[in-house]
């Protein structure tokens, strides 16, 4: 018997004949949802919907929930370790290894701490006049309101914009 038929007849048993309008393809599709998927998955899955609910779950729901089954089972899943791997003997460094490894880490940090020294940057002039200079010369005209456009606003526009005549 294989996962799928397997569901359908708990289901079958627990809820009895599914109500609707083609019992043998609702069934054909409830089995074709189920192809590919863990048989561990399914289990879960089925076990916990037949504990919650009182109907056929729609197969989303079956699906949902293995997928569900399928992310707690990997989140508990210990990562595969190669048994090579698993018998390393751990052995003694020996003083000169030791020294040798501390002189390199110690000529990598030397090394490190001369290139991330960037030069500082020079001060920006930022008076009014170089303001006015930068945006008289900028490409973008719209993006700049110069001394001349504010004159140029009406009165409606200086209420809104708050500005006011002094």
């Amino acid at each position: 018997m294989s996962i799928s038929q397997e569901i359908i007849a708990r289901f079958m048993a627990v809820f009895g004949e599914p109500r609707t309008t083609d019992p043998d393809l609702f069934l054909k599709e409830y089995a074709r949802c189920m192809d590919g998927y863990d048989e561990a998955a399914l289990r879960k899955a089925a076990d916990k919907l037949i504990a919650s609910s009182t109907f056929w779950p729609k197969p989303a729901e079956l699906l949902a929930e293995t997928r569900k089954a399928l992310a707690d089972a990997a989140r508990h899943r210990r990562p595969h370790v190669p048994a090579e791997h698993e018998q390393i003997e751990r052995r003694e460094v020996s003083p000169e290894a030791r020294a040798r490894t501390d002189k390199l880490v110690a000529d990598l940090k030397a090394k490190l701490t001369l290139t991330s020294q960037e030069p500082t940057p020079r001060p920006v002039d930022a008076s009014a006049g170089s303001f006015y200079d930068m945006q008289r010369n900028s490409p973008n005209k719209g993006l700049h309101m110069t001394r001349e456009g504010l004159a140029r606003l009406t009165e409606q526009s200086r209420r809104q914009t708050g500005e006011r005549d002094e």
